[in-house]
Order: structure tokens, then C-alpha cells, then sequence
């Protein structure tokens, strides 16, 4: 327990949102790396571990489709950090971007589950990225119910108005 205690980034959200700033930027900058490398690596790999030759066709093209929808997955949690640093964190916009982030999540995992059958270890990726959108959806669902949105105006079924008989109907 000492140990969260001296890490401050593990007790302060905005500290953490901090980080998560930083992270996202970084790995912004591995996706512009890896949109160079990824050919090269593909092709790199096939000949060093004596794999199908087909097999540098199947990952570039599986990996420049998720491509935007990775990048605004990092966009994505860059906002969520911002919110958290304006504290914003209980707001209509955490609750739309969080649910932004878990549907890229989603989408990934199951363009990630056509490409493992050609490359079957994506299955293991498209597992993963299904398991973090279904978490996400039960923090989406939590953050929903933390959430009040303002209901609607009920009239007070107390108050009644007292109506006098009507001598003219007797």
C-alpha cells in the first residue's frame, strides 16, 4: 500500500490524465513510425521466420485499414484526458467519448477476427480488443448511471383543486 501511496500518478486523476497525455502522444507518433516500417517489418519478418509469402500481403493489409480508426482511438482518449483535467469527468461529453472509444474498440476487434484467418494469432489481438470494448461498455454503462439527466417536470398529484358542485346540475 506504500507503494500507490509514493506513486502520485496511481492516487491523482489528474495526474494520471497527465499521463495519458503524454502516452497518447507517443503512441500518435509510433502509428506515423509504424505507417513507414510496417511494409518493410511485414516482409522482414516472413523471411526471418521462413513464413508464406502471402503473409506480409495479409498484415498491411489488415493493419492500413485500423489505421484511422487507431488514430481516433488516441484522439479519442485525448479528449477523455482533457475532460478529466477540466474536471469534467461526470459530463454528457466523457459519456459520448467513452462511448466512441468502446465502438473503434469493437470495430477493430472484429475486422482483427476476419484477418486471423489468414494470420491465426489475430485471433489472440481480436479477443483482447473485444474483451477492452466490452469492458469499456460496462464503464460506459456505470458512467451513465452517475449521470443524472434532468427529468421531466412532473406535475404534484397533491395538490388537488377543490371543485364546488355545480347547483345547476341538481
Amino acid at each position: 500500500m506504500k507503494l500507490f501511496r509514493k506513486c502520485k500518478f496511481l492516487t491523482d486523476s489528474k495526474s494520471g490524465a497527465k499521463i495519458l497525455l503524454i502516452a497518447a502522444d507517443l503512441i500518435f507518433i509510433g502509428l506515423l513510425l509504424a505507417m513507414v516500417l510496417v511494409p518493410k517489418g511485414a516482409t522482414w519478418y516472413t523471411n526471418v521466420r521462413h513464413k508464406s509469402a502471402a503473409l506480409p500481403n495479409v498484415l498491411i493489409s489488415t493493419f492500413y485499414p485500423c489505421v484511422p480508426f487507431f488514430a481516433v482511438t488516441i484522439l479519442t482518449l485525448r479528449k477523455i484526458a482533457k475532460n478529466i483535467l477540466n474536471d469534467e469527468a461526470f459530463s454528457e461529453k466523457m459519456q459520448k467519448n467513452i462511448r466512441k472509444l468502446g465502438m473503434l474498440i469493437l470495430f477493430v476487434a472484429a475486422l482483427m477476427f476476419v484477418a486471423a484467418f489468414f494470420y491465426y494469432p489475430l485471433f489472440v489481438v481480436s479477443l483482447g480488443a473485444a474483451f477492452c470494448a466490452m469492458l469499456i461498455k460496462i464503464f460506459y454503462d456505470v458512467l451513465s448511471l452517475k449521470i443524472e439527466k434532468p427529468a421531466e417536470t412532473v406535475t404534484d398529484v397533491t395538490e388537488t383543486q377543490e371543485v364546488e358542485p355545480d347547483e345547476s346540475a341538481e
